[in-house]
């Protein structure tokens, strides 16, 4: 069955019986069982080198998962350099997850005495890698140690990416996908530098007291890291926002950027196609 017919069946059964979506996490296909092939086009940029190139990068991947899922590894384009990915063990993301729970969602922080109440149970399925060595990602010379965390813990659900579920109704999970900068042994987020590098900040508002909005508020739903021409970048999924104070473009489209200069500056825009997955619905979780 294609993950689109099964997405429809997904949604119907929600709309039928609501207690059965709560509760299911439903067996729809994955993208490689569809066999999908998804195409990116190229809608603004503001370095065409770079753009063009990574356009060819992102058209040449053999995708095991949707794109808004990961933008894995790949030097099928010129200039691209391979950033090995290191596997976080379990022991270290049970370690781990609090910090970056807490770094998150401040608003709901999670202290030390009720960490295994809340953490221990859960398993932690998604994908959290770091590097073999820190990279540049501020590009100023000074290496920083990065990890890159997708699912719970960067966010509050435990869904699989682009799968359907009853909590999304059918339509594929949009999981997020977020890098954080870290302290040199890795133990503590670097608040401030995380949120320079790869976030926005909100402006004030009534729901705030009338100063900005304190949460990490990430580029992007769903991130990843790459290197090219020996300078860092990132790219990221964006989508619709709960949060009025948000202009970010419709999900399907895909930003690039890069911090130089103490500054983050988006480079690239691309829009995302794709003729099988039902993805035009964004996913919101924050």
């Amino acid at each position: 069955m294609s993950v689109l017919r099964c997405s429809i069946l997904v949604r119907a059964a929600s709309a039928l019986f609501p207690m059965l979506a709560v509760l299911s996490n439903n067996p729809c296909p994955a993208a490689e069982d569809a066999n999908t092939t998804y195409h990116f086009s190229l809608k603004k940029s503001n370095d065409k080198t770079l753009c063009d190139a990574y356009l060819q990068r992102l058209n040449a991947i053999e995708y095991r998962e949707p794109p808004f899922c990961d933008r894995p590894e790949s030097t099928a384009a010129p200039g691209f350099v391979r950033l090995d990915r290191i596997s976080l063990s379990s022991e270290e993301r049970r370690r781990l997850i609090p910090e970056i729970w807490n770094f998150t969602y401040p608003e709901t922080y999670i202290g030390q005495a009720r960490e295994q109440k809340f953490f221990g149970p859960i398993p932690i399925r998604g994908p959290v890698w770091t590097y073999p060595a820190p990279i540049d990602i501020e590009n100023d010379g000074s290496p920083d140690k990065v990890i890159v965390w997708r699912g719970w813990g960067a966010e509050a659900q435990f869904a699989t990416c682009g799968l359907g579920n009853g909590l999304s109704n059918g339509y594929a999970w949009r999981s997020a996908q977020l890098p954080y900068i870290m302290s040199a042994d890795g133990s503590k987020v670097e608040a401030a530098r995380t949120i320079s590098v790869f976030g926005r900040s909100a402006p004030s508002s009534a729901t705030t007291g009338g100063v900005e909005d304190p949460r990490y508020k990430p580029l992007g739903r769903s991130m990843s890291i790459f290197e090219y021409r020996d300078q860092y970048y990132f790219d990221a999924f964006t989508y619709k926002s709960l949060h009025a104070w948000t202009d970010l473009p419709d999900a399907d489209h895909l930003l690039v950027f890069t911090h130089v200069h103490g500054r983050t500056r988006e480079l690239c825009e691309y829009e995302m196609k794709d003729p099988e997955l039902d993805i035009h619905r964004p996913i919101i979780n924050r």
